[in-house]
């Protein structure tokens, strides 16, 4: 039983990776809008759920913008989870730990733009928040 939910962690952890990749790809192809979060769906009977942030509309060196953006990160994680965790009792205490790793998990992302935009660099105008059981 163990390396069976090893396995699925790992196909999990893949498909987040997958889905990130395949975010900074369409990001430098086709920049979103201002008002663009696309719920890209749920997967696996509802165990695993991501979502596309936009940030093309925010100049990252502004403090206040870097605040839109960490807010547009918890929307999008309340959202996957409520998603992942929608027939789940007591919802609650499970959504908030899955928000809690779904920030967590996209932090480093959010760190990653505001350091690009800090140098000059404006390398992605997206990137997904994810959530999972």
């Amino acid at each position: 039983m163990l390396v069976h939910q090893n396995t699925g962690r790992n196909i999990a952890g893949l498909t987040i990776a997958l889905g990130v990749t395949l975010a900074i790809v369409a990001a430098l192809t086709a920049p979103l809008a201002a008002q663009d979060t696309i719920v890209e769906g749920a997967a696996q009977r509802g165990d695993y759920a991501e979502e596309r942030v936009g940030y093309a509309d925010l100049d990252l060196r502004d403090r206040s913008n870097q605040q839109m953006l960490v807010s547009r990160v918890r929307q999008a994680s309340n959202k996957v989870c409520d998603i992942v965790y929608r027939n789940v009792s007591p919802m609650v205490k499970f959504n908030e730990r899955c928000t809690h790793r779904s920030y967590r998990d996209a932090r480093p992302q959010i760190d990653l733009a505001i350091a690009n935009a800090q140098e000059g660099r404006r390398v992605a105008m997206s990137f997904v928040v994810a959530a999972r059981k």
